[in-house]
């Protein structure tokens, strides 16, 4: 087993992974979600994370390994980053420049409340 490769690998997939959890939570819950649920929304996607990462795929993996062998892990993991690509090309594009420059005419519920109110959701705090 060549080690070092291991650990690089490894080192890409969080990467990838990280970087994906932040868009996830962030810009795509913010855009799939009416204006007073956002938060609730990015808590509900970072929550079943932490269910499915944590509890469940530990499981799975523990089964995996005890009856094939720890380096089947790994497919699971391969398996679950691959279907988080399939999925993430049925996302659709809500962004203000690219939906105009596409010809489609629908925005985001939170894009519609900040070009009305260009000074910002914290308008009524004290300076």
């Amino acid at each position: 087993m060549n080690l070092p490769l291991l650990f690089v690998l490894l080192f890409i997939a969080s990467f990838a992974n990280l970087g994906a959890l932040s868009v996830i939570a962030g810009p795509v819950a913010a855009e799939a979600a009416p204006l007073g649920l956002i938060a609730s929304v990015a808590g509900i996607v970072i929550g079943a994370g932490e269910i499915f990462g944590g509890g469940v795929a530990p499981v799975i993996a523990g089964h995996i390994a005890k009856n094939y062998g720890l380096l089947y892990t790994l497919y699971l993991a391969m398996g679950g980053q691959a279907l988080g690509a399939v999925i993430s090309l049925f996302l659709k594009e809500t962004a203000p420049r690219r939906v105009a420059t596409s010809g489609a005419a629908e925005t985001s519920e939170l894009d519609q409340y900040e070009q009305a109110h260009p000074e910002g959701i914290a308008r009524d705090v004290p300076r």
